[in-house]
Order: structure tokens, then C-alpha cells, then sequence
């Protein structure tokens, strides 16, 4: 009865301590919804779609990205992260790799990951081609994960 009892507490302690300790080590994730009509000031590519998660690491100075679902472009050229409210053009800010890439992780300065963190809807992700140099698809970036 006894052994029963001690293994209930225990669990009653173990289980929630690892719940935090998982959470606090994963890292923050920012995403966006990708589509031609998003772009500016000239609208992108109007069959374009997508999606990308992004996960910040201010520790480890990284930001890795996921492109899922992207659709109704000419073949990419590049991929960036941009500092710019919605509607509006603005400064590459954390280029995601030299070319496109579907995936992947690239090294950021910790005070540039620490203000997507804090302030994602001012950054938005574009895919460029060929066909559309400043951007085929754009989307403005959230906090968590935004479905498909």
C-alpha cells in the first residue's frame, strides 16, 4: 500500500517538473501564411501559396525554417525574413540562406531573433524567383503556428 502511495507522489511530482523542463527548452516558434496577393507595394505572384514556421533560438543565435505548401511559383531564388509592417516594403533583416531552400538553419545576431520574438507582426517572409525579384509570395509573421 505503501510502495502504491510513495509511486503516486511521486509521478504527482515527476510528471509535471518534466513538462517544464521540455517547455522551457523548445524554442520559440513564429509563422506566417504566404500568398502573391501579400506582397508590396507590387502584388507577387497571384497563384503562390505556402507556409513557413520559423524557430527562434536567442541562446544559440539560430533561426531554422520550414517552408510547407508552397505552391504556384516559378522555381525560388532566395528566401529572407524583412522588417516591415504589413502592406509595406521594407529592409532584408535575417536572410534565410545564400539560395532557397525548403529548410534549414542559419545564424542571426541574438538581438535580432530577441525582436522577431517580441515583436513578430513587424517582420514578414518572402520567397523571391526569378519571374518576381522582390518577392513572389509574403507573408507577416505570428506568434505560434498557424494552420495550413
Amino acid at each position: 500500500m505503501r510502495k502504491g502511495i510513495l509511486a503516486a507522489v511521486l509521478s504527482a511530482l515527476v510528471i509535471p517538473a518534466l513538462a517544464v523542463a521540455a517547455s522551457s527548452s523548445m524554442s520559440p516558434v513564429v509563422s506566417a501564411k504566404l500568398a502573391g496577393k501579400a506582397e508590396a507595394p507590387i502584388k507577387g505572384d497571384p497563384n503562390g501559396k505556402g507556409i513557413v514556421v520559423l524557430h527562434l533560438d536567442a541562446k544559440k543565435g539560430t533561426v531554422r525554417w520550414d517552408f510547407k505548401g508552397v505552391s504556384g511559383i516559378d522555381r525560388t531564388t532566395a528566401a529572407h525574413i524583412h522588417k516591415g509592417a504589413q502592406g509595406k516594403a521594407g529592409p532584408v533583416f535575417v536572410p534565410l540562406g545564400a539560395a532557397y531552400k525548403a529548410s534549414g538553419t542559419v545564424k542571426a545576431s541574438k538581438k535580432a531573433i530577441a525582436a522577431i520574438e517580441e515583436h513578430p507582426n513587424r517582420y514578414y517572409v518572402n520567397i523571391h524567383t526569378k519571374k518576381y525579384p522582390n518577392g513572389a509570395i509574403r507573408g507577416q509573421l505570428v506568434a505560434g503556428m498557424i494552420g495550413g
